[in-house]
């Protein structure tokens, strides 16, 4: 049939073939596993307890200083027992923090800090001259306990542990403690339920496109 130039000729779409399907499944399957594997890289990102009390504005004693109890709730620690976060121009028990310029401080009081989930790792650098001592404790069953001698000068030193527990408390008998840099990892991670749907719906695709190469194979 012929056509008047003014009129172009209708074109015909080709049917998908055989081969294009499986591609696209394919594809579809790297996205979700791209996907899948970014949040699950995330969940692991905040499986970690990570504090090192600055960022505050806090004051330089403890008169204009309150006590540290919720601050970190959002990470999954809460604190008690009457310690304050101090700037070091404090010049508190070891002077300097240990890491940027604020660390938490104790007089004459003990602490504790309750986590929301279970941890088995336990990181924290300790100021003092007094002997201090941490326990760890799993719901009430105690866990683990760590001790040190009094010192003739404050230094910061690391109390470390990789015991599973949900609470440590502190005590330096009656005298003067600093903290900071704290760092904990929880015992578990468990993805989140819209990690684990993308994860067996990449899983899924992987599966029909193999089962489809196979049957074209065959």
């Amino acid at each position: 049939m012929t056509y008047p130039k003014s009129v172009t000729a209708p074109t015909s779409v080709a049917p998908a073939t055989q081969h294009q399907t499986p591609l696209i499944l394919e594809i579809a399957t790297k996205r979700f596993l791209a996907v899948s594997a970014f949040l699950l890289s995330s969940a692991t990102a905040q499986a970690q307890v990570n504090i090192n009390f600055d960022g505050t504005s806090a004051p330089c004693g403890l008169s204009q200083a309150t006590s540290l109890t919720s601050l970190y709730a959002s990470q999954g620690a809460t604190f008690s027992g009457g310690g304050s976060i101090l700037n070091q121009c404090s010049n508190f028990d070891v002077g300097a923090a240990h890491s940027g310029t604020d660390f938490l401080a104790f007089y004459n009081s003990g602490g504790a800090v309750q986590f929301s989930s279970a941890q088995r790792s336990f990181s924290i650098w300790v100021g003092s001259t007094s002997a201090y001592t941490f326990a760890f404790f799993l719901g009430a069953t105690p866990v683990t306990t760590l001790s040190a001698t009094s010192l003739s000068a404050a230094v910061w030193t690391p109390v470390v542990t990789s015991a599973v527990f949900d609470r440590v408390t502190f005590d330096a008998g009656g005298g003067t403690m600093t903290l900071d840099d704290l760092v904990t990892s929880r015992a578990s991670t468990v993805p989140e339920p819209s990690s684990i749907i993308l994860m067996a719906a990449g899983l899924a695709g992987v599966a029909i496109v193999r089962r489809r190469r196979t049957t074209q194979q065959g």
